[in-house]
């Protein structure tokens, strides 16, 4: 795989699985807001179920969002492996799998300076 498509599907991986995280944290809110209008589920369900997504996506997506315009450094390199293999074992394996095969070859690695 060239290093111009491995670059451009790292992109568009990372503005996909953004947006999936994105989703996971909008559905937290959802049920926090609804845990709390729910006297049966109040404050303490509302916590357990709506803040962990919420967590998660407040990390998730500025990550994949930065990722494309990080500079090529090697700590962006390890940094982008780190969320691939999080995302093929998890969020959108037939998008991750792809990149990450070109991910692991010279050119992204010679780039990054690995």
């Amino acid at each position: 795989m060239s290093l111009a498509l491995t670059l451009r599907l790292r992109t568009l991986w990372a503005l996909v699985v953004a947006a999936l995280y994105a989703a996971v944290g909008l559905g937290g809110l959802a049920f926090a807001v609804h845990a709390l209008g729910d006297p049966r589920l109040g404050p303490g369900a509302a916590t357990f179920g709506g803040l962990p997504p919420l967590l998660v996506a407040g990390v998730m997506v500025p990550l994949h969002l930065a990722l494309p315009w990080l500079p090529a450094r090697p700590r962006t390199w390890t940094l982008t492996l780190v969320l691939l293999l999080l995302s093929a074992v998890g969020s959108c394996p037939p998008l991750a799998i792809p990149v990450l095969v070109g991910w692991l070859g010279s050119p992204a690695r010679a780039l990054h300076g690995r």
